[in-house]
């Protein structure tokens, strides 16, 4: 499962190896998937515009393209929480703890 915290510690790692030509994700289905999907595209366009800690700032980005300014916060809370809560059901736990404590 592609989490945004994931894409952005996958995306950190290929960068810091320099691997920046090409990059290959398996994503299912693609219409569930369309946030993370964005997420892992802006990453790979332009790594440097999304540093550590930035997950917060897309979904918030992101919510107030999709949503307008007068929900953007609360709705980027809610897909920020149930990002998370996908990754617990997935058995990515132990990723998920690592990349919270680093991303969140």
């Amino acid at each position: 499962m592609l989490t945004l915290y994931s894409a952005w510690e996958q995306m950190s790692i290929a960068r810091a190896f320099n691997t920046t030509s090409i990059w290959i994700v398996n994503l299912g289905s693609l219409k569930p998937l369309e946030l993370p999907t964005e997420h892992f595209l802006s990453l790979a366009y332009d790594i440097d515009a999304w540093p550590l800690n930035s997950v917060n700032r897309f979904l918030q980005h992101w919510a107030a393209r999709e949503f307008g300014e007068e929900v953007a916060e609360e709705v980027a809370d809610i897909m920020g929480k149930y990002s998370v809560s996908l990754v617990s059901s997935s058995g990515e736990v132990g990723i998920l703890s690592m990349a919270a404590d680093v991303c969140v």
